[in-house]
């Protein structure tokens, strides 16, 4: 899933759900501290520089900040607790999601480790907790 969808996915549920958002903070030490690879590192930023650019053209007015300081303690932490959440799949993720009393957002897919598993309709699970539908380079998977 690239940014440009994630982007997309992310401001249909903005909109639809009229989410209360004027800062976003992406989480990039996953990526970038965690015995990852020139090449990991590398792709990493570049699809966090894409996915701000796509925020950036979408809300010209928000901030965003890229913290790749964490350790993935501190981060699932600060996932937990944000007031907005907006995740991709994994346990890691949904883990956190289940943690949160905030706005929050998945993917609509009923296997959370498998972005390409059985989709689910997008959906509400709790008035806060929206599945999200999404694509796949422009396309549905």
């Amino acid at each position: 899933v690239g940014p440009r969808d994630v982007g997309d996915a992310m401001a249909r549920w903005i909109a639809k759900d009229r989410v209360p958002v004027n800062r976003v903070v992406l989480l990039a030490s996953g990526n970038i501290r965690h015995r990852s690879s020139d090449e990991t590192i590398s792709k990493g930023m570049k699809m966090i520089e894409e996915f701000r650019d796509v925020l950036k053209e979408r809300y010209p007015s928000l901030t965003i900040e890229v913290d790749s300081t964490g350790t993935p303690d501190s981060d699932w932490v600060r996932m937990a607790s944000a007031p907005c959440l907006f995740t991709g799949h994994g346990s890691y993720a949904l883990a956190a999601v289940a943690a949160s009393r905030g706005y929050r957002a998945t993917p609509s897919v009923a296997n959370v480790n498998f972005f390409t598993s059985e989709r689910l309709p997008p959906s509400h699970l709790r008035k806060t907790w929206y599945l999200y539908d999404f694509t796949v380079d422009g396309k549905k998977v």
